[in-house]
């Protein structure tokens, strides 16, 4: 049986109304765009993980964060590469609680 990787991070929770899927993210493709997306766990809440192709500044993620329910951020680097930040975007299949 396959088990999808977890993470316990303290992320910022999302206010927003709705739910937003994937074409409601990336259908314009300007703004978000991605190049590795997988599977997990985060915080107790299953969804995608899409690694963009861009950093995003705080009012473009709190532009997400803010109209949908189930959208969060998460920034990391490489141990090797630490000046080069990669930008996530998690996308819980559910509304994300605390």
């Amino acid at each position: 049986m396959y088990r999808l990787p977890k993470i316990n991070a303290p992320v910022a929770m999302p206010t927003g109304a709705r739910k937003a899927d994937f074409y409601d993210l990336f259908a314009d493709g300007d703004e978000l765009a991605y190049y590795d997306y997988r599977r997990m766990n985060l915080n107790g809440s299953t969804g995608y993980i899409y690694t963009l192709c861009k950093a995003l500044s705080n009012e473009q993620k709190q532009k997400y964060i803010t109209a949908y329910n189930n959208v969060t951020f998460l920034s990391g680097h490489a141990e090797y590469t630490p000046e080069q930040k990669r930008s996530y975007i998690f996308v819980a299949d559910r509304r994300m609680t605390a």
